[in-house]
């Protein structure tokens, strides 16, 4: 059998790739975008994206492959092209690596995360562990992936702290 070495991140938004001082920002901007899809673009703070870059470059100059799949509850509201391209115009380079969602399930989110691995490894037929990562705000995970959470904090958002942490919980 094919050894897959793929690493995956869990990616909320809310809370991770903005925080609250950016989103009062821009909520007060709110009556000057022309669409829904307009507003929710500027939902994603670029320098927040930039430290998500960080992350991929370092993967990618150690010749790790690392996918994203999104947790948040926009997966919920927005089909995966669109989300790449929000994440995109705030300048993500790595948007070929944003390839899934996690499926609902409930009001537990490790739940859907733990439902995603499970059916990942029988996909491609992966008997070893997997190397994640849960980058989230809210903390309904699952005790058993408490060593590969990354709580951020909302008021902050994603930090190089938070950075840091996930590169050493992904071995990259």
């Amino acid at each position: 059998m094919e050894k897959i070495n793929k690493k995956l991140i869990f990616l909320d938004i809310d809370g991770v790739l903005n925080d609250e001082k950016y989103f009062e920002t821009i909520s007060k901007k709110c009556n000057s975008y022309n669409s829904k899809k307009e507003w929710k673009q500027h939902q994603i703070n670029p320098e927040k994206i930039e430290l998500l870059n960080t992350v991929m470059r370092v993967s990618e100059s150690n010749n790790k492959s690392v996918e994203i799949v999104i947790s948040s509850s926009w997966r919920k509201s927005t089909i995966l092209h669109d989300l790449k391209y929000y994440f995109t115009v705030n300048g993500f380079k790595f948007a070929n690596k944003i390839t899934n969602t996690t499926p609902s399930s409930g009001p537990i989110k490790g739940l859907g995360i733990r439902n995603f691995i499970n059916l990942y490894k029988l996909q491609y037929q992966i008997e070893d562990d997997i190397d994640y990562v849960i980058i989230d705000d809210d903390q309904d995970m699952l005790y058993e992936q408490r060593n590969n959470f990354v709580h951020v904090d909302n008021k902050i958002g994603l930090s190089v702290d938070d950075v840091t942490k996930i590169i050493k919980i992904l071995k990259i």
